[in-house]
């Protein structure tokens, strides 16, 4: 196995020595020879089209777009239904104190002052 493996790398060294230093043979008509096979080499296997489709399309651009779109589900949108009930909730235990009956208002009020006064009192 290391004959074969040598006898590559030294083919490969002659081919670049005839093609590129002495030019025995132009590039141009061995990229037409081997058609097919040249457009393989030249285009590093395709690997940077695969890599491109395939891993950065696919995987980053659409686990970055599901990152975003779970912060806007849960973050974004929690805020502002969070704050939502907030209000709801807060008007739903206003809405049980208010009875109309001005004598209950007027003890409300009463209490109010006396804890407000009795604060001052103590805190100065």
């Amino acid at each position: 196995m290391p004959v074969i493996s040598l006898v590559v790398a030294l083919f490969g060294i002659f081919s670049a020595y005839a093609v590129y230093i002495r030019r025995w043979v132009a590039a141009d008509s061995l990229g037409k020879a081997f058609g097919p096979l040249y457009k393989l080499v030249l285009n590093k296997y395709f690997f940077d089209h695969l890599y491109e489709n395939i891993i950065v399309k696919l995987a980053l651009v659409k686990g970055l777009f599901a990152g975003f779109s779970l912060f806007d589900s849960r973050g974004v949108d929690g805020v502002v239904n969070g704050v939502a009930g907030v209000i709801i909730n807060g008007g739903k235990a206003v809405r049980r104190s208010q009875t109309g009956q001005l004598q209950l208002y007027g003890l409300f009020i009463g209490i109010g002052v006396a804890v407000i006064t009795i604060c001052i009192l103590i805190w100065g």
